[in-house]
């Protein structure tokens, strides 16, 4: 993350938009998905008890979070701290990562309960993207990332893990997954600085979406590998003292 985010200022400054660089790192840098870090850095402190929680209490614990979920957006709605800070905070993934873990440990989850959550997604998403529909306890500038539009993605992902064939030859799937949060750090830099001269260039919304998805995968695994390389030496810092001091005795 520092590396991109020197890069990111640099940039900045180079297009003679300056801001508070110091401020900049707090908030995950700049371009889509910049809140991910201080929300990755929240998650790693509260995921603990929402484990806890979803596994002494299933379902119930599940609910639990819902509530939760849907308490912090009616705080948000009723003025008690602006959008900017909205955004860079982990409640607001609280049911979504609450849902993640009760997949983990429920294996056979009834399908009338999927088919009963993929339904309120769906109408809930088709309401606000198709209709003139807004809500008063959600934040309708986060409407298809929040906590109900949840319910849609759970089932899809559910049936996905489930139905997946284990023969399938899966060596690049599993490169990607592990190179995904340097593709995500690529994407950052990418689409704040770069991808425009890609959209001036190509017109086809069906092209750009590809050149979009070769550009950021091949540069976030070419950095991921870069990154084990450099970390390899950096690792073996650790065993300098033991072998000076052998080396004294």
């Amino acid at each position: 993350f520092v590396f991109i985010y020197m890069v990111e200022i640099y940039m900045l400054f180079a297009e003679s938009r300056r801001g508070n660089a110091v401020a900049l790192f707090f908030e995950g840098g700049v371009g889509p998905g910049s809140y991910y870090i201080p929300v990755m850095i929240q998650f790693i402190f509260i995921y603990p008890l929402i484990f806890r929680l979803i596994k002494q209490y299933s379902a119930k614990g599940l609910f639990i979070i819902l509530y939760l979920n849907f308490l912090f957006e009616i705080i948000y709605r009723y003025g008690c701290f602006p959008e900017y800070i909205f955004r860079l905070l982990f409640f607001r993934y609280l049911f979504i990562t609450a849902l993640g873990t009760y997949m983990y440990f429920e294996k056979n989850i009834a399908i009338k309960y999927l088919i009963m959550s993929f339904f309120t997604g769906f109408c809930y998403l088709y309401a606000m993207n198709y209709t003139s529909a807004t809500l008063d306890f959600v934040n309708n500038s986060w409407k298809n990332t929040n906590y109900l539009s949840s319910f849609y993605v759970f089932p899809i992902i559910y049936l996905l893990i489930n139905i997946y064939p284990k023969n399938i030859k899966r060596r690049w799937f599993c490169i990607i997954g592990t190179a995904s949060y340097n593709i995500f750090l690529i994407q950052m830099l990418y689409y704040e600085f770069f991808a425009d001269f890609l959209y001036a260039a190509v017109e086809n919304k069906i092209l750009q979406i590809l050149v979009n998805l070769i550009i950021c995968s091949v540069l976030g695994v070419c950095f991921f590998i870069i990154e084990i390389k450099l970390k390899i030496p950096v690792q073996n810092i650790r065993s300098w003292p033991k072998v000076f001091y052998r080396n004294e005795n």
